[in-house]
């Protein structure tokens, strides 16, 4: 038999038995699926009257435990400055999904008026997002810092954590909200 299939054959054979042949999905799934129940035990223990803002509290944990998983799944196999950035470049877009998920779902409970009134807000948000990305950068320039790539995975934490915090403040307005009859 050709040494080179032989090699390739117990390699494959080796990988997928010790979980080498995982795809990065099915780490993120398997690790989800296991951990999931869990943060449904815990959650009920909590709340014990379960309603309309005990429900939009257990999608939110699930939702940013997800995100939060597959970022650390991704962060265990980065080992470059680019892919470190990249993890958290797709961590931001993770949590970029989830705010505009919170988004439409409080504007839906809201009035006329006071649709108004958040999009005044989101806008406004967005303004001050971009400005402060611009101000990461400046900060980070070679002229205020002491360069490195270092800062390449500082920026891109700090921006997904600007939007990791928008999350938080619209899940926070859901979540105050008294379900209507």
């Amino acid at each position: 038999m050709n040494k080179s299939f032989l090699l390739i054959t117990l390699t494959l054979l080796f990988g997928r038995a010790f979980g080498q042949g995982e795809t990065f999905e099915d780490k993120v799934t398997r690790r989800y699926e296991k951990e999931k129940p869990l943060i449904i035990q815990a959650h009920s223990r909590i709340h014990y009257n379960y309603d309309y803002q005990d429900s939009i509290s257990l999608v939110f944990q699930l939702d940013t435990f997800k995100v939060n998983l597959e970022t650390r799944v991704r962060s265990e196999s980065a080992m470059t400055t680019s892919e470190i950035a990249e993890v958290f470049i797709i961590e931001n877009t993770n949590y970029d999904k989830l705010l505009n998920k919170y988004y439409k779902l409080l504007l839906s409970k809201l009035n006329d008026q006071e649709r108004n009134i958040l999009k005044e807000s989101q806008v406004n948000w967005i303004k001050f997002r971009d400005s402060e990305i611009k101000t990461i950068r400046m900060i980070s320039d070679n002229v205020y810092s002491l360069g490195g790539t270092m800062r390449i995975i500082d920026n891109a934490a700090y921006i997904s954590i600007l939007t990791k915090r928008r999350v938080s403040e619209l899940f926070e307005h859901l979540s105050r909200l008294r379900p209507l009859k």
